[in-house]
């Protein structure tokens, strides 16, 4: 008698390589992804 078996490990995290929070071993996208925000933010600021 034979027995193949498989295991998939689930990974959670940040799949997505542009965020600052990207872990390479996630393999399902939890949805905890940061983007990255480049430039000012603060719309009251007056240069």
């Amino acid at each position: 008698m034979t027995f193949v078996t498989s295991l998939t490990i689930v990974e959670p995290g940040c799949t997505d390589e542009t965020a600052l929070n990207y872990d390479e071993n996630a393999t399902n996208d939890d949805g905890s992804c940061i983007d990255t925000i480049e430039g000012c933010t603060n719309d009251a600021f007056i240069e």
